[in-house]
C-alpha cells in the first residue's frame, strides 16, 4: 500500500475490470497540470512523435523487457520512423528523449524523410502536445500516455509482436482502441487509444487529495499490527 502512495510504477490500473480504481497519484496530478498548458486554440496542423533513447547495445536490459526477439533498439526504431508516413498524413515533428545526448545521426536521418519537421528539446510533452493535431507515442508502457489521458489530444501507440507487453494491457488497448491501421496488430498497427479510458484505469480523478486524505486517516484510525 505504501508503494502504491510513493510510485506509479507499482500502482497496477484496473485494466478492462468493472473495479473502483484508487486514483493513480501521476495521472491525477496530470489532470491540474494540463490545464495550465491548455491555452493554445487552434494547434498546428502536425503531429508530434515522441522518440525513444536509441542505442545499439544488444545486451541492453531494456531490451530484454520489451522485445520478444534480441533486436537492436535503434534498428527497430530506425524502421518505424521511416514507416510513419506510411501510416499518418500530417506533416511531423520530433520530440527527443531527455537522455538523448547526441541526437545529430537520428536527426539527419529523419531530415531526409521528413524535410519539414523540427526537433524539440526543452520543453515538456504536456506543455508541447496541446499545440499539436495529436501525439505518437513510440513506447505503449510510457507514463506520457497516462499523463495526457485527461486530455481530448489523440494519442497513438504501436502494437505488435515485437513487444513484449502485459497481456492485459495489450488487450486492452486494443479493445479499446478508437482507430487503428489494421484489422488486426499481428503485422503490426498504430492504434489510436481512448484517452477516457486510460483515464478510468487509473482512477484519474480531480479529488485524488481527498481520497489519499482518507486513506491516511483509515491508516492512523486502524494501523499495521507488527507481526
Amino acid at each position: 500500500m505504501a508503494e502504491m502512495i510513493l510510485s506509479d510504477e507499482y500502482h497496477s490500473p484496473m485494466w478492462g475490470r468493472n473495479l473502483n480504481a484508487f486514483p493513480n497519484l501521476r495521472a491525477s496530478r496530470n489532470l491540474f497540470i494540463n490545464l495550465k498548458h491548455m491555452t493554445v486554440k487552434q494547434p498546428k496542423k502536425k503531429l508530434l512523435a515522441i522518440t525513444n533513447f536509441f542505442g545499439d547495445d544488444k545486451r541492453n536490459s531494456i531490451n530484454k523487457l520489451f522485445y520478444t526477439i534480441n533486436i537492436s533498439s535503434g534498428e527497430w526504431y530506425h524502421k518505424q520512423l521511416k514507416d510513419l508516413k506510411n501510416h499518418f498524413s500530417y506533416h511531423l515533428d520530433f520530440k527527443t528523449h531527455p537522455n538523448q545526448a547526441d541526437f545529430s545521426a537520428e536527426a539527419g536521418y529523419l531530415k531526409q524523410l521528413y524535410p519539414d519537421c523540427k526537433f524539440i528539446s526543452d520543453s515538456s510533452v504536456q506543455e508541447l502536445s496541446h499545440k499539436y493535431a495529436g501525439v505518437i507515442h513510440y513506447d505503449p508502457w510510457a507514463t506520457s500516455i497516462m499523463e495526457l489521458a485527461g486530455t481530448n489530444i489523440p494519442q497513438y501507440v504501436y502494437l505488435g509482436p515485437e513487444l513484449s507487453l502485459n497481456k492485459g494491457y495489450e488487450a486492452f488497448l486494443w479493445n479499446s482502441r478508437i482507430s487503428s491501421t489494421r484489422e488486426d496488430y499481428s503485422k503490426g498497427a498504430w492504434i489510436q487509444v481512448d484517452n477516457s479510458s486510460i483515464k478510468s484505469a487509473y482512477g484519474a480523478s480531480y479529488l485524488y487529495p481527498l481520497h489519499f486524505a482518507k486513506l491516511f486517516k483509515s491508516l492512523i484510525k486502524h494501523p499495521i499490527k507488527e507481526i
